[in-house]
């Protein structure tokens, strides 16, 4: 039997909860525990029609905002392919920041950031030792704490909620609160 030790709230507000009040059948290793993960969030950042879709355009404005107030020095545009569609998430990033006045020498690309859990421990590595700010929605910033945490990256938030997101919010929910279960298992497995 696996122990359900509480509730974690996947979204805003930040919710944590102890207490054993189930268990589940489990024939494995006994130094395991579940989690029942409530959750809310919004679809991903994407890219639409070559562009930042209107998740992303929020992150790269906040970013925009934090380097043009000299509250960094630099930007890391963490993305991956997008096969379908044959472009690279970072380049169409770097090419919206190019278009605002960011010089090229001041972006770090990150092409591999596949998840949350690779864009940390990648910017663990840029920040050598140092603080980082992470650009994003406020209901993604509890996972990306928890990995950031897990990963030994010093880390402050900047909320990136410009604007009101109303779409895929069913779809948004179940992949988030995946995201979170997914979360748990790489922090504690801290894939390096």
């Amino acid at each position: 039997q696996i122990p359900v030790v509480g509730v974690v709230t996947a979204g805003y507000p930040i919710l944590a909860q102890e207490n054993i009040e189930n268990t589940i059948p489990w024939d494995g290793d006994s130094d395991c525990f579940a989690l029942r993960i409530n959750g809310d969030s919004m679809i991903g950042a994407g890219i639409l029609d070559g562009k930042p879709g209107i998740y992303l355009r929020d992150r790269l404005d906040t970013a925009l905002t934090l380097y043009q107030s000299g509250a960094s020095d630099c930007i890391v545009l963490s993305g991956a392919a997008d096969e379908r569609r044959r472009m690279h998430e970072t380049d169409v990033m770097f090419e919206y920041l190019l278009e605002r006045g960011v010089p090229a020498s001041a972006v770090i690309m990150d092409h591999r950031g596949v998840d949350t859990a690779q864009t940390v421990l990648r910017a663990r590595a840029v920040a050598k030792g140092g603080r980082v700010i992470i650009c994003t929605q406020s209901l993604y910033v509890p996972r990306t704490a928890y990995l950031a945490r897990c990963f030994g990256l010093e880390a402050d938030f900047a909320d990136s909620d410009i604007h009101i997101y109303t779409d895929g919010v069913l779809r948004a929910r179940l992949r988030e609160t995946l995201a979170a279960v997914k979360a748990v298992y790489e922090g504690y497995f801290v894939p390096e």
